[in-house]
């Protein structure tokens, strides 16, 4: 009941405008989330892909896609939640990483809400930069961006991070921007 239920606050209603505005300009988006905010509110002409099993047996009619890969309220069996479910999705996590560099091959990418120090992240990023060799690293990194939350920061604070994979010592560098402002992110977003 919890995750069903949400308020929208007045004080974010620009930054869901500017959302919603640049939603056209976005073909796919993953999330964690299992509310149905970000379909209802944002990408409401999405096709909805709410568990694994599904990524590969779609039709999509010229819809954006919305991946959610820790499952949703609407089939709460399926959500990713406790350390026995997060073991089973470890398993198939491969899924996921593939998904997403098919998607990276024909899209950028821009991270919202995650870190390189998500366990998560982590895996996907060791799955893209153990599939290619370092020419086409280099390529594809210049279609990535993640952004970092910090709190209280108003500009866009650009830098670098870089990924090394623990098992193999491949390396990507991303661009960072720091920011507290969701905002500016979504107007230079709408200015592409």
């Amino acid at each position: 009941k919890i995750v069903t239920e949400y308020a929208l606050k007045p004080e974010m209603s620009e930054e869901l405008e500017l959302l919603k505005k640049i939603s056209s300009k976005i073909s796919m988006v993953f999330t964690t989330n299992y509310d149905q905010f970000i379909e209802r509110e944002i990408f409401t002409d999405f096709k909805v892909y709410d568990s694994q099993n599904k990524y590969y047996f779609r039709t999509n009619n010229e819809y954006g896609e919305l991946y959610k890969i820790h499952g949703s309220i609407t089939e709460p069996n399926g959500m990713i939640f406790c350390e026995q479910d997060y073991n089973q999705f470890d398993k198939s996590l491969k899924l996921v990483s593939s998904k997403l560099i098919n998607a990276l091959m024909d899209f950028p990418i821009i991270f919202l809400g995650y870190s390189l120090e998500d366990e998560n992240i982590k895996k996907i990023m060791s799955d893209f930069v153990n599939s290619f060799d370092i020419e086409i690293i280099q390529e594809v990194k210049k279609y990535m961006i993640m952004v970092v939350y910090e709190k209280g920061q108003k500009e866009l604070l650009e830098g670098e991070k870089q990924f090394v994979d623990e098992t193999t010592g491949k390396i990507i560098t991303l661009t960072t921007i720091k920011t507290d402002n969701f905002a500016e992110i979504f107007r230079c977003i709408d200015k592409l």
